[in-house]
């Protein structure tokens, strides 16, 4: 049997139900008649036009259209406007810093976790580099302001840092070292010759 309000086959042998995921007018006129969040979305609309905007609104059609209309849109703003540059200029400061952290540490988990010890611990060494004081979460979105290969270069000079001071502590390990009475002997010897 089919129940054109909900769309569905109700099998009068095994009492199962089967859903189409089709919209049907019904479904359209119901919501028309009792669902109130229907409502905003039918200003200006008269006739064929309500029951086709209430039956996309059923689909979840109307709410996809919209969200990706706001989605191509861009509403979030990505970092300070233009026009405030004191507040552009100070993340500039930050993101150089999160930068040097990065660099240091490897991770940005790391260096926010360092920038908020040292707001918490050093307040005068934070303001020493005149950054005004920021919550975790403000940190790293101001860091993603920041461009991809930006932050890529950052973990990069890491790795170099890194390998660096490993060859320093190889090299260091490979050196043969000579005690210091050693090298006083030698230098006895030279002197006496």
């Amino acid at each position: 049997m089919w129940d054109p309000s909900r769309a569905l086959f109700h099998c009068t042998i095994c009492d199962a139900r089967f859903a189409t995921g089709e919209v049907t007018d019904a479904m359209g006129q119901r919501a028309l008649l009792f669902d109130p969040a229907v409502r905003p979305h039918l200003g200006g609309l008269s006739g064929p036009d309500r029951l086709e905007a209430a039956k996309r609104f059923v689909g979840g059609a109307l709410n996809r259209e919209r969200l990706e209309e706001a989605l191509a849109a861009d509403p979030s703003p990505k970092g300070p406007s233009p026009s405030r540059p004191i507040v552009q200029e100070a993340h500039e400061r930050v993101q150089r810093w999160i930068w040097e952290e990065v660099a240091k540490r490897g991770t940005l988990r790391a260096a926010l976790h360092e920038a908020v010890r040292v707001q918490r611990v050093e307040p005068d060494a934070w303001r020493a580099a005149n950054i005004s004081f920021y919550a975790r979460e403000t940190l790293e979105d101001i860091w993603e302001e920041l461009d991809a290969a930006i932050r890529a270069e950052a973990r990069d000079e890491h790795r170099r840092r890194s390998d660096e001071v490993a060859w320093q502590v190889v090299r260091a390990a490979l050196t043969p070292r000579r005690s210091p009475r050693a090298r006083c002997r030698r230098r006895q010897r030279c002197h006496d010759a």
